[in-house]
């Protein structure tokens, strides 16, 4: 899969921007995700890490991260959906 470089051409968003992060991913280093969501311009961005997790902590770690979707992501749709 080619290497996108979305700094170059994604950082602003007119919605809100949730990152969430497995502290251990050696894919895509924390560092590395976190540089680019401090370039990102949005009313409403979180990053959440997870600390045990790696690069595929959807499906690993697959509790926490669902646990971080249901107490960062819900309530964001929750206040659209009204």
């Amino acid at each position: 899969m080619p290497k996108e470089h979305l700094p170059a051409f994604a950082t602003r968003f007119a919605v809100p921007v949730t990152f969430i992060q497995g502290a251990n991913d050696l894919v895509t280093t924390t560092s590395e995700v976190r540089a680019y969501f401090n370039r990102i311009v949005s009313s409403n961005k979180r990053f959440v890490e997870l600390p045990a997790a790696g690069h595929d902590a959807i499906f690993r770690n697959r509790h926490e991260f669902f646990a971080a979707l249901v107490s960062q992501v819900r309530p964001l749709a929750m206040r659209t959906a009204r």
